[in-house]
């Protein structure tokens, strides 16, 4: 099983390359550019000034986040007959992805004993 972290480091990269690099977020709508006027998230200030920088350093962080997710990861395997203990273990993954370690996730109710050594020996 993939890890959990790089997929969704490689997906907000993917996201973030839309504005920045080349194509950053413009007001005037040039070619090539996202017009925007803010950035409105669904937490924390809006941002009026400053857009093109904001989403150049949170590019630069995603793919810091994607190098360290690649070099390190930790592994939660369980078995859950009526789904508490995925549940305690979807928790721990939440807990050490915010830590910045990748996660790799594995059911053995759902897997073989191969997955389960292969993960185990990575």
């Amino acid at each position: 099983a993939p890890s959990v972290a790089p997929k969704l480091s490689k997906m907000l990269n993917r996201i973030s390359s839309n504005y920045a690099g080349g194509a950053l977020v413009v007001e005037s709508g040039i070619s090539g550019g996202v017009s925007a006027a803010a950035i409105c998230p669904l937490h924390g200030p809006v941002v009026r000034s400053a857009k093109n920088e904001l989403v150049r350093e949170y590019a630069s962080w995603v793919d810091a986040q994607v190098k360290k997710a690649d070099e390190f990861s930790v592994a939660v395997i369980y078995a859950s007959a009526y789904g508490n203990t995925s549940a305690m273990a979807q928790a721990i993954a939440r807990g050490v992805t915010k830590a910045g370690v990748a996660v790799e996730m594995l059911n053995c109710e759902l897997s073989t004993s191969e997955a389960v050594e292969a993960l185990i020996t990575r």
